[in-house]
């Protein structure tokens, strides 16, 4: 096993080098031993986790599997998963997926099976009919559709495991299991979404029957199963998490994963159990689960300037404003301040201690006849304003007396 904090670091490079989609998947070329084929639905092809394959499957050049390949160095890799796949289509065409079984040859030695089930028994449709005012946990008809969904799925996947072992006969088969998306009573982001902590406590549980049937299959099988659930600190990362924690989204996936899916950190979570689980299996040294991933989140908001530099902004505006006044031949006398910016709020025009005019928007000018002001004694005065939010600051400009005056 490789160091994982170089790993996570390479993922990206090595997937943006070295795969290429090939017929029936996404083959990576490396240097290694395993000949490693990953089966699944979208919770292995990774909808929305950058950068993206070409193609209708929604394959995700960072997922658990691409993960996996670059973290054991394998010397193949096909990606056959598939988003919104069925355990039907490990035997049928899937839009431009072939039949994921047939991205078996009997050199395969390493082969991840699902996750697989969830779209048989509606799963992402499931915890979407809880989102709202309904009670989805009483929906008998739709209790019913996923218990004989997971039931579908049984048999399917027995089929599609003893159908692996005829093809690739030297393959070590690994079952992947769903993880525990939701806490016990759920929290208060999902109770604000309308999934109260009954209708959390009933998602849970359809996918942790679903995830039971992918065990029992696998002893039945005698193959190994991969517990997501038995993930290191699982519980600190679920739905409820804060969104830079989630491994699992909601409705906000923050442009990283889809709803109700891994995020780019779940994957990174996923890798390690499968890689963990590989290990124990071929008595190698199992690492220790590293859940310091960081997921994306709400972007952070710049930190506004200090009230000291807000202060600071306002005086400089205040010195930087003057006050102009001349006679013009039509006999006017003409007052107009500049400088000061958008902090300028108000502008008032005076003559000695009489009101001229007020402008609280640009240009702040005065155009009055000399005649009329005449009267008022004293000097041409501007009281320029400016404002920051709850910070004023003002100051009094003054010009000598025109003769117009």
């Amino acid at each position: 096993m490789v160091n994982r904090a170089v790993v996570w670091s390479a993922v990206g490079l090595v997937a943006g080098v070295v795969l290429s989609v090939v017929p029936g998947g996404s083959s990576v070329a490396a240097e290694g031993g395993d000949r490693y084929v990953a089966l699944g639905d979208s919770f292995v092809s990774g909808p929305g986790i950058k950068p993206m394959r070409a193609g209708a499957c929604e394959r995700s050049e960072n997922n658990f599997p691409s993960q996996i390949a670059a973290a054991l160095g394998v010397e193949e890799f096909t990606d056959a998963s598939c988003g919104g796949a069925k355990s039907t289509d490990l035997f049928a065409p899937q839009r431009d997926n072939p039949p994921q079984l047939e991205a078996l040859s009997p050199d395969t030695t390493l082969i991840t099976f699902g996750t697989l089930g969830g779209n048989d028994m509606g799963l992402v449709g499931l915890a979407a009919s809880c989102v709202g005012p309904q009670d989805c946990s009483t929906d008998a008809d739709g209790n019913q559709k996923a218990l004989d969904g997971i039931e579908t799925a049984r048999v399917n996947l027995v089929e599609g495991i003893s159908d692996a072992k005829v093809r690739s006969p030297l393959a070590e088969i690994f079952v992947v299991g769903y993880g525990t998306y939701l806490p016990a009573g759920g929290c208060g982001s999902l109770q604000a979404l309308g999934i109260t902590p009954v209708e959390a406590d009933y998602i849970q549980s359809m996918i942790d029957l679903l995830s039971d049937m992918l065990e029992s299959v696998a002893a039945q099988q005698g193959v190994e199963f991969v517990d997501m659930r038995e993930t290191s600190n699982a519980a600190e990362h679920t739905a409820c998490a804060a969104p830079e924690k989630q491994w699992i989204r909601t409705l906000q996936t923050f442009d990283d994963g889809a709803t109700f899916h891994p995020s780019y950190c779940g994957h990174v979570a996923m890798a390690q159990q499968v890689e963990r689980t590989i290990a124990a299996a071929r008595g190698e040294d199992v690492q220790a689960f590293d859940d310091s991933c960081v997921s994306a989140g709400p972007p952070v908001e710049p930190e506004g300037p200090t009230v000291e530099e807000r202060k600071a902004a306002l005086k400089k505006a205040l010195a930087a404003t003057a006050l102009k006044v001349r006679c013009t031949g039509a006999g006017k006398l003409k007052a107009r301040v500049r400088g000061g910016g958008k902090l300028v709020a108000r502008v008032e025009f005076r003559i000695g201690a009489h009101q001229v005019r007020v402008d609280r928007s640009a240009p702040y000018t005065l155009t009055k006849k000399a005649q009329r002001l005449a009267r008022h004694s004293g000097k041409v005065k501007a009281e320029v304003r400016v404002r920051d939010a709850e910070l004023r600051m003002q100051r009094v400009l003054k010009a000598k007396r025109p003769r117009c005056l």
